[in-house]
């Protein structure tokens, strides 16, 4: 169980600073 919630949430770390780059690429300047 706690290796489940681990494994979530390291994939959940992953996906976030994917969307977080993607997003700071992607986004106009200022």
């Amino acid at each position: 169980m706690v290796a489940i919630i681990a494994g979530t949430g390291a994939f959940a770390a992953d996906i976030l600073l994917v969307w977080k780059e993607a997003y700071r690429v992607l986004s106009p300047r200022a």
